[in-house]
């Protein structure tokens, strides 16, 4: 998933003369980066817990 960060970034470059465009892909490049720390935290606890016990706590 980090190449594809990267891919967005330099993407994002290409765009440094149409910024509604690359504030827009800056923006996007946030949220996965967000989503990245959810699913590790997620599937950290999934590790210590257990499928079974994860899913218990999670109801």
């Amino acid at each position: 998933m980090k190449s594809e960060i990267k891919q967005l970034s330099e993407l994002a470059e290409a765009f440094n003369d149409d910024y509604p465009t690359k504030k827009l892909i800056l923006k996007w490049i946030d949220d996965e980066k967000e989503h990245m720390a959810w699913e590790a935290q997620y599937l950290n606890y999934i590790e210590k817990l257990g499928y079974e016990n994860f899913l218990t706590a999670m109801m």
